[in-house]
């Protein structure tokens, strides 16, 4: 937790990268970040806009439903 704020400004500036790819890794670290810390992720959450949390949010549930068979709780 204590590192989050040493690297999330970069990662959620890349969100906003011309190239699709870029978009889509920082979708999937924000992603395995916000598994394995759980709700205490949320609050660094709060800079990113309604469709990028909503992409965040549709991703974690797919993929913990595959890793574990049950979504994660929701952002909101």
């Amino acid at each position: 937790m204590s590192q989050l704020p040493s690297f999330l400004p970069a990662l959620f500036d890349a969100f906003g990268n011309q190239n699709a790819d870029v978009r889509k890794t920082v979708v999937f670290c924000l992603v395995d970040i916000y598994i394995i810390l759980g709700k205490a992720f949320v609050p660094y959450l709060g800079s990113l806009s309604s469709t990028q949390l909503r992409l965040v949010t549709i991703y974690a549930n797919r993929i913990s439903q595959a890793r574990v068979g049950a979504p994660v709780d929701s952002f909101q």
